[in-house]
Parts: C-alpha cells; structure tokens; sequence
C-alpha cells in the first residue's frame, strides 16, 4: 500500500515537470560552484518558476490537442486538469513577473528577457503543425543550458576560459542526450497519435545514429574538460567526472530502451 502511494505520487511528480525543476536548479547550484559565484534566492525561485511554465506550457498544449485520451500519462493528465493547470501557470507567470521587476539583478535583465523571448518562440514553433522538421530536442536542449547557465556567467567576474567553456558544452549535450533519448522512446506514441513532429526519423535508425553522434561528441567535451581541469586546476575535476557519469547513465538507458519504455521507466 505504501510503496503503491509512493510510486502513484511519483509519478505525478514527474508528470507535472517537478523532476524538470529540482534538476535545473541543481544544474545552476553546479554552474554557480563552477564559476565560484553566489547567487540570490531569487535568480533560484525565477528559474524554478521559469521552467516550470516552458514545460507546464509546452504539455497544457500537446494534452488540449491529444486529448484524455492520449497514450501517454503526463499528456492526459494536463488535458483532464486543463484549467487548473492553466491557473497554476498563470499564477507562475505572475510570481516569475513580480521577481523580474522587484528582485532580478540588473545585469541578468538583457540577457533574460532575450532567453524569454527564445523560449517564447520555440513554444509557438513547436506547436505549429506545418513545421515538421522542427528541431525541438536541440533548440530546448540550447535554451535549457544557456538559461541554467546564464546567471552564474553574467554575475561572475571570472573569464571564461577553456576548462568552463567545455563544461558548458557539456552540459548542454548531456540536456540534448537526454531530450533526444526520451524522444526515440516517445515516439512510437507519438507515430501511433499522428502527431505532427518527427516521430518517424526518432524511430528509425537515423535518430540512433544521431544518439551516437551527440554521445560521441558529449564525452569527448568532457574528457577534454577534464583533461584541462587536470592539467590548469582551472575547475575541480569532479564537475566533468559527474557529467561524464550521467552521460554513462545515459547511453546505458539508451541500449536498454525497449525495457525502460514499459511505464515509461526511463523517465526514473
């Protein structure tokens, strides 16, 4: 019984984007470490407040198109609580309002409200259906890292040398690898839905060897990050030895694809 509420309540936790949240700010705890800067509580708070919305935003409108009906949990659970979700969302977007106005610092303002509008049109082109080459894995995957990313590089007086660009590199692949992995794994649902987005190249042997090739790319960054950090002590080598483990994970979750896709496990 207990184990049951567990796992229903967590999976209700990754359905409503929550997983999204706690690992984007870790993701900036990392980058803020990395680039020796503290940040306020409040760049914290916008970005949680930020991703949720991208996210919740981007599943409000695939569960109004997909309908209850939708295959995929997350998908009919934004289309049974449409409205309440929405509310949510919109009392988020205040709450992201308020802290832009009152509390972000200066510096990052340019910078954000350029990623806001990044973010805004990748929204409105993912959803238009006559795109359907869309890159949506990559294009989230670059905003994603540019926005974990952006304070920690903007509030720091240090230089961007080498070792932390890598890093930065890094990250983002590690982000593409995990998009793209959930992608080849949703796209059996997606083809069966008839929806719009690339679900046939995700499915077929091009979207493994594009897997492979963002690995291959990913890895290398980080050994050569690690190698700099080694040899400059420019960062701690334990940042490019954690994103090495979790593109590990990865590619290992990607050989077991057609066990993890049952209940969708490879979302754990």
């Amino acid at each position: 019984m207990v184990l049951h509420i567990v796992s229903v309540t967590y999976r209700l936790f990754r359905a409503l984007s929550l997983d999204v949240v706690l690992g984007s700010l870790a993701g900036m705890a990392a980058a803020a470490h990395i680039r020796s800067v503290s940040l306020p509580w409040s760049v914290y708070t916008l970005l949680a407040a930020t991703v949720w919305l991208i996210y919740t935003g981007d599943h409000l409108l695939d569960g109004r198109r997909r309908g209850p009906q939708a295959r995929m949990y997350r998908h009919r659970l934004h289309a049974r609580f449409f409205k309440p979700l929405l509310v949510l969302a919109l009392l988020d977007f205040l709450l992201a309002m308020y802290l832009v106005v009152f509390h972000l610092p200066r510096e990052l303002i340019a910078p954000g409200l350029v990623l806001a509008a990044c973010s805004g049109g990748h929204l409105l082109l993912a959803q238009w259906n006559r795109l359907k080459a869309y890159p949506k894995e990559l294009v989230i995957a670059i905003v994603y890292a540019c926005g974990i990313w952006l304070a920690p590089v903007f509030m720091s007086r240090q230089p961007v040398d080498p070792a932390r660009g890598l890093l930065f590199v890094q990250f983002g692949g590690t982000a593409f690898l995990n998009l793209w992995l959930f992608s080849i794994m949703e796209a059996e649902h997606d083809a069966r839905e008839a929806i719009s987005a690339a679900a046939q190249f995700r499915n077929d042997q091009r979207g493994v060897f594009l897997f492979g090739l963002a690995a291959i790319g990913t890895v290398s960054m980080g050994i050569s990050a690690l190698v700099l950090s080694l040899l400059q002590s420019a960062v701690q080598f334990i940042w490019p030895l954690t994103f090495l483990l979790v593109s590990a994970v990865q590619i290992l979750a990607f050989f077991a694809r057609e066990r993890l896709r049952a209940r969708e496990r490879y979302r754990l």
